[in-house]
């Protein structure tokens, strides 16, 4: 069983997935993965999972400072996204993110 420091996290993951999916639709392919690139950097430079504070600048995406849990949604939100948001294309990540289609259907109300 996951410890709750992580059921937490997870959770705040997916909220901030559900707000970010949206404005990740709307834009074009070089965007997103200019967007996960900056996401990604921000990923290997430290432990996104334990910085809950507004500190990472993602400016493809936005000027607003973003948490670790946040940066690792709009991760999500960009491969979901370049995936086409198939279930079968995305399954490596949805092994370890398996609400990822619920919180999509979500955002989508």
């Amino acid at each position: 069983m996951p410890s709750t420091d992580t059921a937490i996290n997870k959770t705040a993951v997916y909220w901030h997935f559900a707000g970010m999916l949206p404005t990740v639709r709307g834009l074009d392919r070089a965007q997103i993965k200019a967007i996960g690139q900056e996401a990604s950097n921000a990923c290997t430079e430290n432990p996104l999972h334990m910085i809950t504070k507004p500190v990472f600048s993602i400016p493809s995406y936005s000027m607003e400072k973003l948490t670790g849990p946040s940066v690792i949604a709009l991760m999500i939100a960009c491969v979901w996204v370049l995936c086409g948001e198939d279930e079968n294309i995305a399954a490596a990540m949805l092994s370890d993110w398996s609400d990822i289609p619920m919180y999509a259907k979500l955002a989508n109300s």
